[in-house]
């Protein structure tokens, strides 16, 4: 009987020490994280409510609104990346970074373009900004602005 009470106790103990400790977990994340997003949904859907219908959606609203983006899509402006023009062409630009040799790939479908008295031609120094993550080749990534090294 004495054993199985050690036993027990011994069980508690790690289940309590484990469940109370004070390190992070690496795979977990922090509470406050999504504290924002869940109150911007929160504000987001209020704003968006409309009165009660009658009407049942049919099934083309329901594909609709399945692949209109949501507040956690929301894509945000990142730093501008400067580099070399390697080509520009058919609504894509494509810059060398002189630092470290990589190639970043731009959509300027619809960006704004500021280039000064000559055209942006391959060689020229650009700046550029951009929306969400770097692309590649056959997905590049949206550029906002770009501007021309001999603007400035």
């Amino acid at each position: 009987m004495k054993k199985k009470c050690i036993l027990v106790f011994m069980i508690v103990l790690t289940i309590g020490m484990t469940a109370c400790s004070s390190d992070p977990k690496e795979d977990t994340v922090p509470i406050g994280t999504n504290v924002e997003k869940e109150i911007e949904n929160e504000d987001v859907s209020k704003a968006e409510t409309k009165p009660d219908t009658a009407e049942t959606p049919s099934s083309d609203d329901i594909e609709n609104a399945e692949t209109e983006p949501t507040v956690d899509e929301e894509i945000i402006e990142s730093d501008p990346i400067t580099g070399i023009v390697e080509k520009y062409a058919d609504n894509t630009i494509i810059i060398k970074d002189p630092g470290d040799g990589i190639l970043y790939y731009f959509s300027t479908k619809n960006a704004q373009i500021v280039e000064g008295d000559l055209p942006i031609a391959v060689g020229d120094k650009v700046e550029i900004t951009y929306r969400g993550l770097l692309g590649d080749e056959k997905d590049p990534c949206e550029a906002v602005k770009i501007v021309a090294d001999t603007v400035k």
